[in-house]
């Protein structure tokens, strides 16, 4: 079964547990206005509260560009016509969607990731880029802020390439961003919707509880001594679930789990 919604400008669809969250406008090189923004982060919303979607894929539409950033066209002319707006409040609801996601994220960089555009894909746990793809965050160069990738280009990245990105506003190829550990892998263009997929579903096929278990720890402990992190108490609690039973049972009968996710 597969359940299918768009608007102006995200895609969303299921195909069995992979949700598939894609910016589709392809005309502006998919950057984002303030509908696109509103809607994906509705979109991530909508795969967390889905207890049939076990993984999040985010792409863009087209060959040329996963999201060129911003539509600096929208945000004028919101500015022009007084509009009561508030971009960092916007901004913030997105990322939060992102982040608070309970299922592990995939961004599959199709092309040019810039200004937001690359802070989503920043957002996302894992990320595979086509070999002609590049990231940067060219917001000094506009007098905007990177809101979101100026905390977490320093927390991915050698501080000196993390400040020399964001000082310089110049962007990196795909292969220096997998030589610095950026994104997952880098695949020719026309192999990289299979190797997302082959990811996705190797993701989808384990514990869901083990997966929300994993993120929650992995957010909430960053910074954390070893000892502190330790002792805090995150849920789920995957030792006293059903699929702890299952999954023995599956291993001792050597079959394929099925997971309830409770």
């Amino acid at each position: 079964m597969v359940d299918q919604s768009a608007t102006d400008g995200v895609r969303y669809s299921v195909e069995g547990p992979v949700a598939r969250v894609t910016i589709d406008r392809p005309a502006r090189l998919n950057a984002l206005d303030r509908r696109a923004v509103a809607d994906l982060a509705d979109a991530f919303d909508r795969a967390s509260a889905d207890n049939d979607v076990r993984v999040v894929v985010l792409t863009g539409s087209g060959e040329r560009a996963f999201s060129v950033g911003a539509d600096l066209k929208d945000l004028a002319g919101a500015a022009a016509e007084d509009v009561d707006d508030n971009p960092r409040a916007r901004g913030i609801r997105l990322f939060e969607a992102i982040l608070l996601t309970e299922k592990p994220t995939i961004a599959a960089i199709n092309g040019l990731a810039l200004g937001v555009g690359c802070e989503v894909a920043l957002a996302c746990d894992m990320r595979l880029a086509a070999d002609d793809a590049s990231l940067g965050l060219p917001e000094a160069k506009l007098g905007l802020a990177a809101m979101f990738g100026s905390i977490a280009l320093p927390r991915l990245l050698p501080p000196a390439i993390a400040a020399r990105m964001l000082f310089t506003g110049e962007s990196i190829s795909a292969s220096e961003a997998l030589r610095w550990g950026l994104v997952n892998d880098v695949t020719p263009r026309e192999l990289l919707s299979g190797a997302v997929d082959e990811l996705a579903l190797a993701v989808a096929r384990n514990a869901p509880l083990s997966l929300a278990r994993f993120k929650n720890v992995w957010r909430q402990t960053h910074g954390l001594s070893y000892l502190d992190a330790l002792r805090l108490d995150v849920s789920p609690d995957p030792f006293i679930s059903a699929d702890r039973l299952e999954g023995m049972r599956a291993f001792l009968e050597k079959r394929p789990p099925r997971w309830i996710g409770r």
